[in-house]
């Protein structure tokens, strides 16, 4: 799937004997993918993303639902240019043992242990994680073009018959944030999310 010009990654077939996906060289900038997609790769080592365009985090929230997932390429992808992008990884992504084709030692494995929990560290995080859960949730509801990690949808005035984008106010926003901040169960990841989609609900129509 190498040189397709794919853009969003999702929608994937179930494929319970492939180990290795290879998406070198298209534009992908979106990963939609959630924990019942990603069933489909049940036995997924290793996705090589070398020469896309992600820039955003979320993708790895995304991508961290493969299990078992021990080798992320992104090389020539914006995002490995950012401060916190191996550690984000390693953190998110326990199983890792190679990203970049470059292997992830202890001592790499204690500093991103150190990095989550400190204070920057805990914020970036669940910063993260509210902004995917609530993109992914308006990537569920709205049929339209993806939102980028930072920017999240707007209303505009639109017939009814059309779905509009639901705006979410700076406290809304550090609502969803404080919300996954203090989860600890996916019990309760998972309510956070129905309400985030029946909040989208009630004006997606």
């Amino acid at each position: 799937m190498s040189d397709n010009d794919l853009r969003v990654l999702e929608n994937i077939p179930k494929m319970s004997r492939v180990s290795t996906i290879l998406l070198i060289s298209n534009s992908i900038t979106r990963i939609n993918m959630n924990q019942d997609t990603c069933q489909n790769i049940p036995n997924l080592k290793h996705l090589i993303l070398t020469n896309n365009k992600i820039l955003n985090f979320t993708e790895i929230y995304n991508i961290a639902h493969f299990k078992g997932l021990e080798s992320l390429s992104l090389l020539e992808n914006p995002i490995v240019l950012q401060y916190e992008y191996r550690y984000y990884i390693i953190n998110k992504i326990p199983t890792i043992k190679m990203i970049d084709f470059v292997k992830v030692k202890q001592n790499e494995r204690d500093e991103s242990k150190k990095w989550s929990k400190s204070k920057d560290g805990k914020a970036f995080i669940a910063q993260i994680q509210a902004d995917a859960i609530t993109i992914n949730a308006i990537t569920t509801n709205i049929d339209s073009t993806t939102p980028s990690y930072s920017t999240l949808p707007t209303v505009q005035s639109t017939p009814s018959a059309v779905p509009i984008r639901r705006i979410f106010s700076d406290d809304e926003k550090r609502q969803i944030r404080e919300a996954v901040e203090a989860a600890t169960t996916p019990v309760e990841m998972d309510a956070i999310e129905k309400q985030i989609k029946v909040c989208l609900e009630c004006i997606c129509v």
